[in-house]
C-alpha cells in the first residue's frame, strides 16, 4: 500500500522557520528531517495515525479494496483511498489524477509497493519474475515519475525497500 501524505499547514510554517533561523540549509533538509520523524513503513502505523491527528492529509493506494477502504475508514475524514494495481499506467495516472483533483500537491510521496512471493531460485520462470519487477521496481518508478508535476517545493520521497537486504528468508530469491 502506497502512501502520501500532506502535510498540515502549520508544521510547513514551522519548517519554514527553522530553516530561516539556520536549523537547516533548506526546505528540504527540515522535510527530509520531519518525514524521519514519522515510521511510515507500515501504512496504519502509529505514527501515521499521528500525522492524520495533527492534520495531515493522506491519500492510500493499493490493489486490494477491501484492506484498503478499511484503512481509509480507520483513518477517517483525513484519508481516502484509490485502489488501483502500479504495474498499470492507467492506474498509476488514476491515482495522480486523484490526488491532483483532492489536494492539489503531494508533500511526502511514500512509496511502498512491492510483492513477496517465495519460491526457490530454481522455480522461478519469466512470468514470476516479471510480475515482481512490474510492481517493485517499474511500478515503484513510474509512480514516482507520475507524481513528479505534484511535489511541492521541499517535498520528500519515501522508498521503502524489503527487509530481504537485512535477513535472508527461505524462497526469498
Amino acid at each position: 500500500m502506497g502512501v502520501i501524505v500532506n502535510l498540515p499547514p502549520d508544521l510547513e510554517d514551522r519548517l519554514r522557520a527553522r530553516v530561516a533561523a539556520g536549523e537547516f540549509a533548506s526546505l528540504e533538509a527540515a522535510v527530509s528531517e520531519a518525514v524521519r520523524q514519522f515510521d511510515l513503513t507500515q501504512p496504519l502505523s502509529e505514527d501515521l495515525r499521528t500525522a492524520v491527528a495533527e492534520g495531515a492529509q493522506v491519500v492510500l493506494s493499493g490493489r486490494n479494496p477491501e484492506t484498503l477502504n478499511a484503512a481509509v475508514a480507520e483513518l477517517g475524514a483525513a484519508a481516502s483511498g484509490v485502489a488501483g494495481d502500479v504495474s498499470r499506467a492507467a492506474d498509476r495516472a488514476a491515482l495522480v489524477d486523484a490526488v491532483r483533483a483532492r489536494h492539489g500537491r503531494i508533500d511526502v510521496l511514500f512509496v511502498n509497493a512491492g510483492i513477496a512471493e517465495f519460491v526457490s531460485i530454481d522455480q522461478v520462470d519469466e512470468a514470476h519474475y516479471d510480475r515482481v519487477f512490474d510492481i517493485d521496481t517499474k511500478g515503484a518508478f513510474f509512480t514516482i515519475q507520475a507524481a513528479l508535476p505534484l511535489l511541492s517545493q521541499g517535498a520528500a520521497i519515501v522508498l521503502n525497500t524489503s527487509v530481504v537486504s537485512h535477513i535472508g528468508l527461505p524462497g526469498a530469491s
